[in-house]
């Protein structure tokens, strides 16, 4: 289960009062506790965001776009469905653009957007937003020379409701400014690994790439991935090789080394095979370090 909403600020977490029986995970269990009740205490989720690196030049512009839906109870004219105690609800939907150019005086910077994309709240639904509003809150810092990190928030400030379902926070820009985030150790082992230009905090990301380049990161609540078929049958190269555990069981301890033997030259010429013409140094380093095992 995932969270797709931002509770009003402050609300507690609450348990629930009975445990699941179908569930490891009990929300009363008291038996193995071992932690005080005030530690236990959450916070129900308020704010969500992401991050990116942006490339420093000629100063920045990034277009923030905020999307959300709050539901408001109607009055129902139906008689029969207000004697059952149905509620209805309407749903009303806010999406805002505001554009921000990355200055150098916020290029290390940490406080809130001032903009006023907001303030249509308390005119459309006066009877949530009569004091406090939602906020945008950035933190920037000078990575180096050429980069800037970029995070951008949103806040539900209200103290008791609404609820903002299904948040969502798009970055984009004109031109190629969402910069490649370091490559991890992984990429060593892993041949098609995807390069990474965002994270997400409370959600997960998706960048949309056209043209040649990143031009627009957007918050998600359900990840995607894409992953290659896989071959059933296995690769040709290692099909000569029979790996079945009844035959394996039943081998002498020399017809187990040489056919372990024979795997690991059969997967040395497939990564020769695999591996590109022209090498980038990623590549170079995966190669010699699998080779070495």
């Amino acid at each position: 289960m995932v969270a797709i909403f931002d509770y009003p600020i402050d609300i507690d977490f609450e348990e629930d009062e009975k445990d699941d029986p179908h569930s490891s995970w009990g929300g009363k269990t008291t038996d193995h506790d071992t932690l005080e009740d005030e530690n236990k205490k959450t916070k129900k989720i308020s704010s969500m965001g992401l991050s990116c690196l942006i490339a420093k030049k000629d100063n920045p512009i990034i277009d923030i776009a905020v999307e959300f839906g709050i539901y408001k109870e109607i009055d129902s004219d139906n008689d029969e469905k207000q004697t059952k105690n149905k509620k209805q609800w309407e749903r009303f939907q806010f999406r805002k653009t505001l554009q921000l150019k990355i200055e150098e005086k916020i290029q290390n910077f940490s406080g809130k957007i001032e903009t006023d994309i907001f303030k249509s709240l308390s005119n459309d639904l006066p009877e949530y937003f009569n004091e406090y509003l939602p906020q945008l809150f950035l933190k920037t810092k000078q990575v180096d020379g050429r980069r800037i990190s970029c995070s951008v928030f949103l806040i539900n400030r209200c103290l008791e409701k609404p609820i903002l379902f299904q948040t969502r926070i798009s970055l984009s820009s004109k031109t190629d400014i969402f910069q490649k985030i370091s490559d991890s150790d992984n990429k060593l082992y892993t041949k098609n690994i995807p390069e990474n230009f965002s994270i997400g905090h409370t959600a997960s990301t998706e960048e949309i790439y056209k043209d040649g380049y990143i031009q627009q990161i957007n918050t998600t609540w359900v990840p995607k991935y894409f992953h290659p078929d896989i071959n059933p049958d296995g690769h040709d190269t290692l099909k000569n090789i029979s790996f079945d555990a009844e035959e394996l069981i039943n081998s002498s301890n020399e017809d187990l080394l040489q056919k372990f033997s024979n795997f690991k030259n059969l997967y040395k010429e497939w990564l020769e095979k695999e591996n590109p013409t022209s090498p980038n140094e990623t590549q170079k380093q995966r190669y010699h370090k699998i080779i070495n095992i």
